[in-house]
């Protein structure tokens, strides 16, 4: 239901921004591979605030999520870009979408100069607290959530 009326309500900026998707679950597989199976299951025991898996990885986090949106900023012309991030629940049990959001703030910020919508799949629990898949708790400090 939001995504149909996101998609309805969308088309009310389309003369003034580029709306440009970045669908997670077309990226799992090449996540997923990136951090290894021995560190998925070694840290689904530990988790930490935002993470679902406590990982140790190198500082490109989400490689393939993050190299796509760059690709596409970079090939981007006109309008002013919008990043939609969808489809979020493909990144369980791994991660949530605060810790995808961490590593966009904190390493790639530089390099992503637009605003970022990510849809989250779940309930809001109160301001700024939702539950992720309604099973994980987490806490969206620097985003504002619609």
């Amino acid at each position: 239901m939001t995504m149909k009326e996101w998609r309805a309500q969308s088309g009310i900026f389309a003369d003034q921004y580029d709306l440009i998707y970045v669908i997670c679950w077309r990226l799992r597989l090449g996540v997923l591979i990136s951090w290894g199976v021995e560190n998925i299951m070694a840290a689904q025991s530990d988790p930490m605030p935002g993470q679902i898996l406590k990982l140790n990885w190198p500082i490109s986090g989400f490689p393939k999520i993050i190299a796509t949106m760059q690709i596409k900023l970079s090939e981007h012309q006109g309008k002013p870009p919008v990043m939609v991030i969808e489809k979020t629940a493909a990144l369980y049990p791994v991660a949530g979408p605060r810790f995808l959001l961490q590593q966009l703030w904190d390493i790639h910020s530089q390099m992503i100069h637009c605003p970022v919508v990510v849809f989250i799949p779940g309930r809001l629990l109160e301001q700024r607290v939702y539950l992720f898949l309604n099973t994980k708790e987490e806490f969206m400090y620097r985003g504002d959530i619609l």
